[in-house]
């Protein structure tokens, strides 16, 4: 009976991380039915239990966060994609599931979670984008990389490195896609001498037509973004 409830309720009145999404075509009374019924097998902290801001026992947050992580996992796409745009939705009360999940064991998980700090990364998921940068997954790079240079789509800028964490992903990772994101990436950053340095070695020397090409496009990008001055200097 408790499962059951805990399902009802759920669907009726909040995702897993305790934000309400009341379900207007759910009964009112199977509703207060339903959570009283969950009350009673889940302790809380605090007096406003399962709604948004309310304080939770480690045990319980733990709990949300694994069944998260086991949906993002899931071979079927529908359940993945339920889980990663329930968590785009709570935006940033998601963050600290995000950051946990970014030293997940599967790689599936730690891209989701990654994937997800494009819109919803703040100063707390710095340190967890950094370790994505070197991550053994290419997926996972792939999408630090993209989460670490898409500052417009952020509330506030990272507070990190970005051009030299990006141009590092460009210059040295094994995976050619993780290369070409990371020279997109640059050419939208503002101008920076190192990324153009970078930008003029990979053109010189790089056999990779797809890196050599968004390259030249980030490198105009760059010059475009230049004082007349210095885009004289880095000629």
């Amino acid at each position: 009976m408790q499962k059951r409830a805990l399902r009802m309720y759920l669907a009726g009145s909040m995702n897993r991380h305790g934000t309400r999404m009341l379900n207007p075509g759910m009964p009112h009374q199977a509703l207060e039915q339903a959570r009283d019924s969950v009350l009673q097998s889940v302790k809380v902290v605090g007096c406003e239990p399962l709604i948004a801001g309310v304080r939770r026992e480690p045990q319980a947050m733990s709990a949300i966060q694994e069944q998260y992580f086991r949906d993002l996992d899931s071979d079927a796409w529908a359940v993945r994609e339920s889980a990663f745009n329930e968590l785009f939705r709570i935006g940033a009360d998601a963050v600290e599931t995000l950051v946990a999940g970014a030293s997940h064991s599967r790689p599936k998980v730690r891209a989701a979670c990654i994937a997800l700090m494009d819109h919803l990364g703040d100063a707390r998921c710095c340190e967890a984008l950094e370790r994505a940068l070197r991550d053994p997954s290419s997926l996972v790079r792939r999408h630090a990389v993209h989460a670490v240079g898409c500052q417009k789509c952020k509330p506030h800028p990272l507070p990190m490195d970005i051009v030299g964490a990006i141009v590092e992903r460009m210059l040295g990772d094994s995976s050619p896609r993780v290369r070409r994101v990371a020279a997109h990436q640059i050419g939208l950053q503002p101008y920076d001498l190192r990324a153009i340095e970078a930008l003029q070695h990979v053109i010189a020397v790089s056999r990779d037509a797809g890196l050599v090409s968004r390259a030249r496009r980030a490198l105009c990008e760059q010059m475009a973004h230049a004082e007349p001055r210095c885009a004289a200097n880095a000629r």
